[in-house]
């Protein structure tokens, strides 16, 4: 298909999954298509779509629960809202962010039924440079699907069976002071879990759901695992994000210019 954006070729669609990028948030645009045969032979133009693109660049489709943390852990897209303990909230990577302290702050999102996922994605931009040792609970839901750190390396939990249960590691360390982009995408029962970087891939591995019947949060899991560390921008879907839906994340951040 040659796809048309307000009257002008933009790109063209060869398979399912495929994403018009570089257009403006907040914006209207009319949307056409023209069907091309394997002889180039093509149809008449179809009839035209208006849409409105999302205020930010977050992809939308599969997005459970948004948290900007702007001034508290509300959920900005679904109704999954949060509740704070001693987290203040600072200058952040988008607006401001949750700032916990490493000993008694988390967020604590509960145990809804839309998060009780075995395949989906998480992903916040975090900031840390003294973490705390062991393990630091980052995002994620205790004994199903979280990132940790590990003596300051970024990583997930296995709590199943499958593909052997423990930390899995990316060997980062992300103990810099700086902002970083983490996107945890995982399937329950497969070796297709992915950990991505900053928009870069660098870790695929196995894992399986333990349980479901723990709560979900920023920070939190264990007592002892908290963790000193700045939060921005969480979010929660029940599908698998693409490269495509993960480089249109992290440059909702300004990560890179596409």
């Amino acid at each position: 298909y040659e796809l048309y954006v307000n009257g002008v070729l933009k790109n063209t669609i060869t398979a399912s999954g495929q994403y018009i990028t570089g257009l403006t948030p907040s914006t209207s645009y009319i949307i056409t298509l023209i069907a091309v045969d394997i002889f180039y032979n093509k149809s008449v133009v179809s009839n035209s779509i208006s849409t409105t693109t999302a205020v930010t660049g977050v992809p939308q489709y599969g997005l459970v629960s948004y948290y900007k943390l702007d001034s508290n852990s509300n959920d900005s897209y679904g109704s999954n809202n949060g509740t704070d303990t001693s987290v203040s909230y600072v200058t952040g990577k988008i607006g401001n962010a949750g700032s916990f302290n490493g000993t008694s702050s988390k967020t604590v999102i509960g145990n809804p039924a839309n998060l009780q996922l075995s395949t989906g994605t998480v992903s916040c931009w975090v900031k840390t440079s003294s973490p705390g040792g062991s393990y630091r609970s980052l995002f994620g839901k205790q004994s199903a699907y979280g990132m940790f750190l590990l003596d300051g390396i970024l990583g997930y939990y296995n709590w199943g069976t499958f593909g052997g249960s423990g930390f899995k590691s990316t060997g980062v360390d992300l103990r810099d002071g700086n902002w970083h982009h983490i996107v945890f995408v995982f399937e329950s029962g497969t070796a297709n879990n992915k950990v991505y970087l900053d928009g870069v891939l660098k870790l695929t591995s196995s894992m399986s759901i333990g349980s479901q019947s723990d709560n979900i949060g920023i920070a939190f899991y264990y007592s002892g695992q908290n963790i000193n560390a700045q939060f921005d921008e969480c979010s929660i879907y029940n599908t698998k994000l693409t490269q495509t839906e993960i480089d249109l994340l992290y440059n909702s951040g300004n990560g890179i210019t596409l």
